[in-house]
């Protein structure tokens, strides 16, 4: 006889107080059976939750570009900043033409913008549209299909990036079978960015970068920012045959034990390096400003994904040149010709005036008034339609990323005089020379020294470059501009 049976009966034959034990009898019994159905649910929860990760999880999405706890402080900043919001796309590109075309970047932008709005304004016309479009990227069979590869590196890393900072903040929309089919193509594209592409040369492939624990290419920043970005935008989702060819990787040295720390790694070491060793003490970089835009600034997009996962200890940009970058560039511009002085033999697309957005967060994180005030005057002087375009930002956009990054809280402060000496570090004795069994990498010698009018004046004077046997891409060992 059950305990419900008793009661019925009892409720006829019985005193108050075996009415007392009698309820108390049932509510034990109740409680066993509710910790039995907890118990269950528990271990279905072990069972599949995300043990590949092996202790360690990602928080709650959305984490990648923005966290939940962030919408309400960007709801009023597009109050306060209405212009600037309405410049954020609400539509999403057609056209797709072939992966390394830049009409790719151009609609990969704008899928990651709409799934923005989407997320903030909780527009679910937008988040469908966002969703759609992540799909058909996704599917071989649909036109808009983009097909993971290495080739044309110096934007490919960045729409595996894009597109899974997309999927995580409108990650509720998918059905469980739609994101096994986005995370799917988003680990093929972390395998195929991590070296294994036969059509790319050898001397680009980033798995000597991963085991040197720091980089010396534009290229090889772009791709294994792919590889850092799209890997936390997987995050619980992945697959343990995914986690199983990471942690097997041929050619890793020495092979990272998990996923998390693979994670970590590229973080904390490769990139934790490649600031140091790259971006020199006063914040020039070894490259154009154009070159800068593939992967050294493209990178930051990576950390950031880092830093709100929560997944390790060490920010790699903290304390780092790369804090200093924004005012180098903004004294590279030259305000007479509208153009970027070029430290090297670059193509002269690489001349500006464009410049990716995301320096504001370097500026904001810096709280460099000096720097805020230079990239304004850029865009004061270039047009806002005009400082930014599918070359500076590759997958990522503008638009959005100077919504998200613009400092609300400093204000710009204009130097008495528009100049700057800068030297180079490169391969510093303090990071044990990691980048030596480079041939193309000595001890450094690049001098970058600005002596320009008056802030308030629009030309600069003088430019002299001199440099030595690193990126020279063929050309000559100095150059001086009057």
């Amino acid at each position: 006889m059950s305990y419900l049976s008793v009661f019925k009966v009892c409720s006829k034959n019985c005193t108050s107080i075996s009415y007392f034990f009698l309820i108390s009898a049932y509510c034990l019994f109740l409680l066993r059976r509710i910790s039995q159905k907890i118990a269950v649910v528990a271990v279905v929860f072990i069972a599949f939750s995300p043990s590949v990760l092996q202790g360690q999880s990602f928080p709650q999405r959305p984490y990648v570009l923005v966290r939940g706890s962030d919408q309400i402080a960007l709801l009023a900043k597009a109050q306060n900043y209405q212009s600037l919001y309405n410049q954020i796309p609400t539509s999403i590109y057609s056209s797709l033409g072939s992966v390394s075309s830049w009409k790719t970047a151009r609609r990969v932008s704008t899928i990651l913008a709409v799934s923005f709005r989407g997320w903030l304004e909780n527009n679910s016309y937008l988040k469908q549209a966002a969703k759609n479009a992540i799909l058909a990227a996704v599917t071989p069979s649909n036109s808009s299909y983009i097909q993971p590869t290495a080739s044309a590196g110096y934007r490919v890393g960045s729409y595996p990036c894009a597109l899974g900072a997309a999927f995580d903040m409108i990650y509720d929309v998918f059905s469980p079978s739609e994101r096994q089919t986005v995370i799917s193509k988003l680990q093929e594209w972390v395998i195929t960015l991590m070296g294994n592409d036969p059509s790319v040369a050898s001397d680009l492939q980033v798995k000597v970068f991963f085991n040197n624990r720091s980089i010396t290419t534009n290229i090889a920043a772009q791709k294994l920012n792919g590889v850092l970005c799209t890997s936390i935008a997987i995050g619980n989702d992945a697959t343990p045959s995914f986690v199983a060819q990471i942690t097997g990787m041929p050619g890793l040295n020495p092979p990272p034990p998990t996923f998390i720390e693979f994670i970590r790694i590229l973080a904390e070491e490769v990139f934790f390096n490649f600031y140091r060793d790259y971006f020199n003490p006063d914040g020039s970089a070894e490259e154009s400003v154009g070159y800068i835009n593939y992967g050294p600034l493209a990178s930051i997009y990576g950390i950031r994904a880092y830093l709100n996962s929560g997944l390790g200890t060490v920010d790699p940009i903290a304390g780092s040149n790369l804090l200093k970058t924004p005012r180098w560039l903004s004294l590279m511009f030259n305000y007479s010709t509208a153009k970027f002085f070029k430290p090297d033999d670059a193509n002269d697309s690489h001349t500006g005036p464009g410049f990716d957005p995301v320096l504001y967060y370097l500026i904001d994180r810096a709280q460099d008034g000096e720097a805020l005030w230079g990239l304004d005057r850029i865009i004061q002087r270039v047009g806002e339609q005009n400082y930014c375009a599918e070359q500076e930002t590759h997958g990522f956009g503008c638009a959005l990323m100077r919504f998200l990054f613009y400092p609300e809280s400093l204000s710009s402060i204009q130097p008495a005089i528009a100049s700057g000496f800068f030297r180079d570090n490169l391969n510093p004795p303090s990071l044990n020379h990691r980048n030596q069994n480079f041939s193309g990498v000595g001890e450094g010698g690049e001098a970058i020294m600005h002596n320009s009018a008056t802030a308030s004046e629009k030309q600069m004077d003088l430019f002299v470059y001199v440099h030595d046997e690193f990126h020279m891409h063929g050309g000559a060992n100095s150059r001086v501009y009057y």
